[in-house]
Formats: structure tokens, sequence, C-alpha cells
């Protein structure tokens, strides 16, 4: 018997069914208000740095690292990044709820307020006087380096004054770009605009990362409301209020902004019909990150296993890559680009392992080839060095003056410091007794040189840098074979499943999140951008949930990084737990219970 309509159950949005307007104004207020708030918890963090915008815009108060100097925590100071956590874990609760209310959401009024408080809170960022990274002051350095001294970016031996305020700012040793000769010439461009004017140079960066967001959420929204109206409110919400695109790009200026505005601008040429024009935006992307190439490689192969005649094919293929052969002639001709990036080798050595799992694999592996605890447990990249007592001293078998005394050194016996320093003791290991212990550093000297030969073969061992043993040349083998094959093989399974454009969409994204799991074996916050802007095209799908969890996991790195060298150091070697493995496994738990009928275990 059919129910009366009176007593039917409403279908459709909860957003809609519910009231949209209200809900939204609202939390668009109160993450406005948090937005204002969180630069001032930024410069909490042993990570921030000043933007210099007060230089730009004198109304402004004046923040600069000497000034953030007294207001960061110490690197072993817990509380000083649980403002930071607080917030943004506000920011990203606000933003859950609503991407629950806007499911199947078709408003248009709804739609055009949350673009509006999306351009609100990039812009909350625009004036802010801290931010959380120097890569700003790199793509200025960079850009400079072409605009200003006429050289190859790219290059191991470019001429630059080493005075330039960018340089010094990045604070970095010399290497040639990792960026993609558009970006570097996007930012020859605005360092010819904006000099050595530091603020400013921050603020464009700032405004071309915001006007990327804002570009991208618009062919976002377009695509969406032409291939999938019910799913728009949500996925420009996923993409454009998600607090870690906020923070990075109008935040922190990361140029991940103007690759996922030429992946989307890509996507929407798409769904015109504009097949070529598409390649050529896609492989634009890449062009600023090289991590786009996937995708690039992807979409070619979905159209062509899309056509059905040949003519078509060879009509896509040539267009297509004509297009893309003249983009990338001009560009590499205008941006001086000369060199090979040192990508690739950078991201094959020994060092490169931060923030992501990988690192904790990699150390774990030196373990089981026959490492020494105490050797892996140091920066892999840590060199030991020669100290002599400047008093008599005592080598105590723990860092406090209490432990047992092992030895009363004399004045003028040399130690061999062997671990970084994180109290006043020193780590050394002491030639006359042949054993290890701990020093108080205010005791000793450095040596003009060092003693040659080596007292002993402990000693010349532990002055041997972790990064020159063969158990780590081995480790970083294993690890560098085996996860490009894996991502190798993911790669092939994605073209396999990617037999049409929304396939491409979830595949694409699949991808990207695939690339953090294999072969990012340096991971930074900002890269979780990259699956919000795919997955926000399929935001009811697994990839897109993925995306999800992780920009709310990636952020906790901030407020852990800051413990390295410091009594938390534990803490800091776990810190891609938080920020990558759990999110990971939290996905994989509620897709597991999703798709399957958890009722029969009742």
């Amino acid at each position: 018997m059919t129910q009366p309509n009176s007593v039917l159950k409403p279908t459709g949005a909860p957003l809609a069914a519910r009231g949209a307007l209200p809900l939204v104004l609202l939390c668009g207020v109160l993450s406005l208000g948090l937005y204002l708030l969180l630069p001032g918890f930024f410069a909490r963090l042993t990570s921030a740095e000043p933007s210099f915008v007060f230089q730009a815009f004198p109304w402004l108060k004046a923040v600069t690292r000497a000034t953030l100097e007294p207001i960061r925590g110490r690197p072993d100071n817990l509380h000083a990044s649980a403002p930071y956590m607080l917030c943004f874990g506000a920011l990203f609760a606000i933003y859950a709820t609503m991407l629950y209310w806007a499911k199947g959401s078709r408003s248009v009024r709804v739609q055009t307020v949350v673009f509006a408080f999306g351009a609100l809170f990039l812009g909350a960022f625009l004036f802010s006087p801290t931010m959380l990274s120097t890569d700003v002051f790199a793509y200025a350095f960079y850009g400079r380096l072409v605009s200003v001294y006429g050289a190859d970016a790219f290059s191991a031996t470019a001429s630059f004054d080493p005075s330039d305020p960018f340089y010094r700012l990045y604070g970095h040793n010399y290497f040639g770009s990792v960026y993609g000769p558009l970006w570097t010439l996007l930012s020859a461009g605005i360092t010819r605009l904006t000099g050595e004017r530091v603020g400013l140079t921050v603020f464009m960066f700032r405004l071309l990362a915001a006007a990327s967001i804002l570009a991208g959420a618009g062919s976002l929204w377009a695509t969406l409301r032409r291939r999938s109206p019910e799913h728009a409110t949500q996925g420009l919400i996923l993409f454009l209020w998600n607090p870690l695109v906020i923070m990075e790009t109008a935040g922190n200026c990361h140029n991940d902004a103007t690759l996922v505005a030429l992946l989307l601008l890509g996507v929407w040429l798409h769904a015109r019909g504009w097949r070529a024009g598409a390649l050529v935006a896609l492989a634009l992307g890449a062009l600023v990150k090289a991590i786009a190439a996937p995708l690039v490689l992807l979409y070619a192969w979905m159209v062509l296993r899309e056509s059905t005649l040949w003519r078509e094919r060879l009509l896509f293929t040539a267009r297509a890559g004509a297009g893309v052969a003249l983009s990338a002639v001009l560009i590499f001709h205008l941006a001086n680009a000369k060199s090979t990036p040192p990508v690739a080798k950078l991201s094959s050595a020994p060092d490169f392992y931060l923030n992501n799992f990988h690192e904790i694999l990699f150390n774990q592996l030196r373990r089981l080839l026959g490492e020494d605890a105490e050797s892996v447990a140091k920066p892999v990249i840590f060199c030991s060095w020669w100290m002599r007592a400047q008093a008599d001293s005592v080598l105590r078998s723990g860092p406090a003056q209490d432990a047992p005394a092992l030895r009363n050194i004399k004045k003028g016996e040399k130690v061999l410091v062997i671990a970084p320093q994180f109290s006043d003791w020193l780590r050394v290991y002491d030639p006359a007794a042949r054993c290890r212990g701990y020093v108080l550093d205010d005791s000793l000297e450095p040596l003009q040189e060092m003693p040659h030969p080596a007292p002993d073969a402990e000693a010349e061992s532990l002055e041997i840098p972790p990064i020159e043993l063969p158990t780590v040349a081995l480790a970083n083998r294993i690890i560098r074979t085996t996860m490009p094959a894996l991502f190798a093989a993911f790669v092939l399974l994605a073209a396999w499943k990617t037999t049409n454009f929304d396939r491409y969409l979830i595949w694409g994204c699949a991808v990207l999140a695939a690339i953090y799991m294999t072969v990012a074996t340096q991971i930074w916050p900002w890269y979780g951008i990259w699956t919000l802007a795919f997955g926000a095209l399929k935001p009811a799908n697994a990839p897109a949930r993925l995306a999800v969890l992780l920009s709310a996991g990636m952020p906790t790195l901030y407020a852990l990084i800051g413990f390295g060298m410091s009594r938390y150091d534990g803490i800091y070697a776990m810190r891609s737990i938080p920020a990558i493995v759990i999110p990971v496994v939290v996905w994989l738990v509620s897709e597991v219970a999703r798709n399957s009928d958890w009722r029969r275990w009742i």
C-alpha cells in the first residue's frame, strides 16, 4: 500500500532540505574568524618565518626573524603547537560538517556564497605577517637567476651575487632549481616587477597562489555543473574550503596552487570537448611540477583508448603533440632552461627521506642489515668531530650529573663527538678508555685539526658519516628499486581501469595518492593539495575520501617537526604516523566497512 505524500521521508541533500544559506553563512563566518587567528599561532611554531609584507604595507606590524625569536616555542616545548593544532582542528571540524551537509545540493546561490567565502579565506592570509615555509624565497631567488642575473636556474654552477636578499633568506647551500621551467618563468616575471623588495615579492606570490586557487575552483565548479550537478556544491567545498588548501597557498605561497589550477583547467577543457587543449593544459601543469607527468600520460592513453577511429587518434595526437611541443620550446627558451633539473638525482639520494613513513622503513632496513642502533638513530648526514677538554671533566654513563662516572677526563685529552647535541651534554667516544659516554659541552672546545690517524679502529669507524656506510647504500637501493616498481605497477593498473573520463578522474586521484605511498620518500603538507583538486571532481568516491583524511593529517607535521634535535626526538622520528599512516589506516578500515555487509557479524 502506497503511503500518503505527507508522511513520505524527504529525499535529496541534507543541506538543501534543512535551510542551506544560514548554515553556510554561520560556518563561513566561524571559519573566517579562525583563519584570522591562525597566523598568530604560526608564530609559536619553530618553523615560523616572517613574510615581510609590512615592507610593502607600512600600516602592518613589523615582524622579522629577530622579533619572532622570543615568540617561537623551544623545540622541546609541547605547548607551543597546541593553539595551532586546536585552531586547525576547529577549522577541519567545520569543513567536515559542511562536506556532510552539502551532499546533493544543487543551489547556485549556495555555491556562490561558498565561493565568496573561499575568496575571503584566501584574502585573510594575503597580509599575514608569518608563514610556515621558506619556499617562496627559493621561488624568488630562482626567478632572479633568470630575470636579474641572466643565468640558467637549473645549472649547478649558476653565477649570482651571494648577498642576494632572497638567497640569504632561503638559507640553503646553492643547488639548481627543482621546479619546472614554467614556474621559473612565472617567478622571473614576478621578480622583474618587484626587484629586491622582499615584502612586495611575497605578497605577489601570495596573490598568484590565491588567484590560482580561485581560478581552479572556477574550473572545478563549471566542470561539475556540466557533468555532475548533484556534486557541484560538495566538490566546491571539498576543494575551496579545505584548511590545507587555504593555508598552503595564500598563506605559504606554494606553487602547487598554480599546478592544480592548470590541472583543473585541463579537466574543464575536456568537459567542453577540447581534448588537445586539455592535454596541453595538463602538460603545462607538469612544467610547473613534474609530479603531474603521470596524469598527462594517463589522459593521453584514455583519449586514444576512447577514440573509435584511427583518424580521430591521429588528429588528436597531431594537435596535442604540436601544442605541447610548441609550448615547451617557448617556455624552455624564455626561462633560459638549458640544464637538466637535479630532481631525479636529489630524490634518489640516501638523505632524501623526510616526513614520510619511508624514513621509518629506511631506518628499519638499516637495522636489519646489521647497522648499529646508535648509528641509525643519527641523521644520515651527521658527521662526528673531535674536541679537547679545556678543563678537567668527568665522562658519565648518562646525560646527568648523578649518572655513574666512567672516567675522569684531564685537561687537554681528546674525545670524539658521535651524536647530535640534544641538551647541555654531548655523546662522545673516549679513545683513552675506549668507551662511550656523556660530557658537559662547556668543558670541551673544538679542535682546529682532527688527530690523524684515528686512535683506534672504533674511533676510525665512528668518524665515517652514516651516509657513507654500505648498509645505508643497500637500504636506499632496496627502497629506490621496490617503490618505483610498485608505482609503475599501480600506474599500469590505472591505465587498464581508465576506460572513460569519469574513471580517469577517479584513477588520476588514486595515482596522485599512490605517489605519497611509493616514490615520495620526502613529503610536505602542501603535497596534499594535489589529491584534493582531483578528488573534488569525484567527491563521493574512495580516493576523494582519502584525500580529505590526508589533508587532516599532514598539517600535524608543522606541530611535530620542531621536536627534532630535542629531548622529544623520538616523537619527531614518528611524525609520519599521524601525518600519513593513521589517515591511511582510518581510510582503509572505513572503506572495508563501507563495502562489506557488517551486519552479518553482529
